[in-house]
């Protein structure tokens, strides 16, 4: 995926399609992400041309480690000479012949070439190798599950020119032990950030309406934290009546946290395409 402004292109399974803008439901969510941003940017930023460099960011489902990809993503892309972004690399990978298409669609992004063919991930692999290994490139692998993935995607650093960057995340921090020295562990919203971001998605403005301020902290307070379930439930109630308010925030409440993108599934249907 190609990330950046509005407009912008995006690969959505390898595919390039342009991202529609839906301004009525649009978030400015920059000020959850910039400081993190800011933190962890010299790890990426292409400074030293004289070595690559893997960097994981890992947490648990729906923490906000793929927004925060895309928001380095968007920083730093145009300092590299190829780049691409590939999203859902476990649910793809899962799909006959998923990872020689998410091959594919790597060395196409970076190459601009939409005529590569890749047979086998063995010649995805050396293909990978020969044309990229002069190139500096930004590379994002987004919820990598599983070693074999990585190794068949970005499985050594010489893979790629000098300066490169190669960027993961994953909800299994064990699969960074094998060479990715540069880690950021993702942590959870604090209740004053889940508040902003909550009433952010259900009012589009940092605060509660007037006589819904009790709910509101209820819901915030189910979701734990987690910036996928606040934005979920905040869509889920736009529009609502108070009394719609009162059975949502006690879904999440009976749910445990482990479960609790399982849950979001009842309201998964409620959010407005972007």
């Amino acid at each position: 995926m190609e990330a950046g402004s509005d407009g912008a292109a995006l690969v959505k399974g390898g595919v390039r399609v342009k991202k529609k803008e839906n301004t009525s439901q649009k978030i400015d969510e920059s000020k959850f992400i910039d400081d993190l941003v800011k933190e962890i940017f010299n790890k990426v930023s292409p400074k030293d041309l004289s070595s690559n460099e893997f960097v994981g960011i890992y947490g648990t489902g729906g923490i906000g480690k793929t927004t925060l990809a895309k928001a380095l993503y968007d920083s730093i892309y145009k300092n590299f000479q190829g780049s691409s972004f590939i999203l859902n690399v476990r649910e793809t990978s899962k799909q006959s012949n998923g990872l020689e298409f998410l091959q594919r669609s790597l060395l196409a992004n970076i190459l601009e070439d939409n005529e590569i063919n890749v047979k086998s991930k063995e010649e995805g692999i050396r293909t990978i190798k020969d044309r990229l290994c002069l190139k500096r490139v930004l590379i994002v692998l987004d919820d990598i599950s599983n070693i074999e993935q990585l190794n068949n995607l970005a499985g050594e650093r010489n893979w790629f020119g000098l300066g490169s960057r190669i960027i993961i995340t994953t909800r299994n921090k064990h699969l960074l032990n094998g060479g990715v020295e540069k880690r950021y562990e993702m942590k959870f919203l604090d209740n004053q950030e889940s508040l902003e971001l909550f009433c952010h998605c259900a009012f589009k403005q940092s605060y509660s309406k007037p006589n819904y301020e009790d709910m509101s902290n209820r819901a915030v307070h189910s979701c734990k934290g987690l910036p996928l379930a606040l934005k979920v439930l905040g869509f889920h109630m736009v529009g609502r009546q108070l009394d719609e308010w009162k059975d949502a925030p006690d879904t999440f409440e009976k749910s445990p946290h482990e479960d609790v993108q399982r849950v979001l599934r009842i309201s998964y249907d409620s959010l407005p395409i972007n």
